[in-house]
């Protein structure tokens, strides 16, 4: 979601908002890749027993990369994938309602399933911006001169109603 958002601001030339914990820290994430996160969810039905009549035997697991980036680093990730640089706000986290640091502990996931992530952040906005520009279009990313994107294709809302 965040890559996706991140995407259209920087295609738009809007400011990417980044939030900063104490003395300038910068929030760290465990950005999944959606194939990893699609072969967990797989595995994990995979895994359930037979519906019965009884009640659900389903169990629930942590999915995720264990691997916490800045989200500078996939800001400067998109940068080089999309050819297109951010303009980055830093701004101080609020003092209420967020972490500095979040990753999954997938080791139920792993001991079970077998689950193991297998793309990385760099890969991972790699393919995204591909995908991003397959979906979207060249024209979706600005030149020099422009100050909003052309684009093949419309999105499924308008370029200024996408909330970011």
């Amino acid at each position: 979601m965040a890559a996706f958002s991140f995407a259209v601001s920087a295609c738009l030339r809007r400011p990417i908002r980044i939030f900063q914990g104490p003395e300038s820290s910068e929030l760290s994430r465990d950005f999944t890749y959606i194939d990893d996160i699609a072969a967990g969810v797989v595995a994990s039905m995979d895994a359930a027993p037979p519906s019965t009549k009884d009640q659900a035997r389903h169990e629930v697991f942590n999915l995720g990369n264990t691997a916490p980036h800045t989200v500078s680093e996939l800001v400067d990730a998109l940068d080089a994938a999309l050819g297109t640089p951010a303009i980055r706000d830093m701004v101080p986290m609020p003092r209420q309602g967020d972490v500095l640091a979040t990753f999954a502990n997938i080791s139920k996931a792993a001991d079970r399933l077998g689950y193991k992530p297998a793309v990385d952040l760099r890969s991972g906005v790699d393919r995204f911006a591909a995908w991003f520009r397959a979906y979207y279009g060249s024209a979706a990313l600005p030149a020099d001169d422009e100050e909003k994107p052309r684009r093949k294709r419309a999105p499924p809302s308008d370029w200024d109603y996408i909330p970011l």
